[in-house]
C-alpha cells in the first residue's frame, strides 16, 4: 500500500492509508461500539483478548493505534497490550480505556509512558472518534508525549493525570 503523502517538512506520522487500528476488548458489545465509531475512516480489526491483540501486532507491518480494555482476563492486560504495541509499532497511538481503573493502574501506565490517552468507560459519543482522529493528524512526537513523573507523585495525581489523559 502507498503511504500517506506528506508536504516537504511535514513531521505527520507516515502510515499507509490502510494501517490498522486494533480496538481489544474482552467484552463484545464496547469492543463493537469502538469499531463502529471509527470503521469507515480506518480499518478495524477486533480482538477479543490480550493474546490475540499481542499476536496480531506480531503479524501487521503497521499499526495506526491501538485501543484496549485495562482488564481482560485471564490476561495478558491492557497494559502488556500496550507494552507490545510500544515495542513493536512505537509511533502507533496508544489508548487505554477502562470502567475500573485503579490508581496504581494508572500510575504503571503513565510511568512506564504507555498510555497516550486514557478513556473512562462510557465516553461520549463520538468523542474517541475525534481523539483517533486528532492524534493520527498529528505531528509524530505528540505520540510520545508522557505525563512528567513528579506530577504523577503530587497528592492529587490521578486527578491530574486522568485529567491530562482525558484532553482532546
Amino acid at each position: 500500500p502507498a503511504p500517506r503523502s506528506r508536504a516537504e517538512g511535514d513531521r505527520r506520522l507516515v502510515l499507509p492509508t490502510n494501517a490498522p487500528i486494533l480496538v481489544v476488548d474482552d467484552e463484545p458489545m464496547l469492543r463493537r461500539v469502538v469499531a463502529r465509531e471509527l470503521r469507515g475512516e480506518y480499518v478495524i480489526i477486533e480482538c477479543d483478548d490480550g493474546a490475540e491483540a499481542i499476536a496480531k501486532l506480531g503479524e501487521s507491518r503497521d499499526v495506526a493505534a491501538v485501543i484496549t480494555d485495562l482488564d481482560m482476563p485471564p490476561g495478558p492486560d491492557g497494559i502488556e497490550v500496550l507494552a507490545e504495541a510500544r515495542r513493536r509499532h512505537p509511533g502507533a497511538l496508544r489508548i487505554l480505556m477502562s470502567g475500573r481503573a485503579t490508581p496504581e493502574d494508572m500510575e504503571q501506565a503513565v510511568q512506564d509512558g504507555l498510555v497516550l490517552r486514557f478513556f473512562q468507560k462510557p465516553w461520549p459519543t463520538g468523542e474517541l472518534a475525534k481523539v483517533v482522529r486528532d492524534a493520527l493528524a498529528a505531528p509524530a512526537a505528540a505520540h510520545e508525549e508522557t505525563i512528567p513523573a513528579t506530577e504523577v507523585q503530587s497528592s492529587d495525581w490521578f486527578w491530574r493525570v486522568a485529567w491530562r489523559l482525558c484532553q482532546n
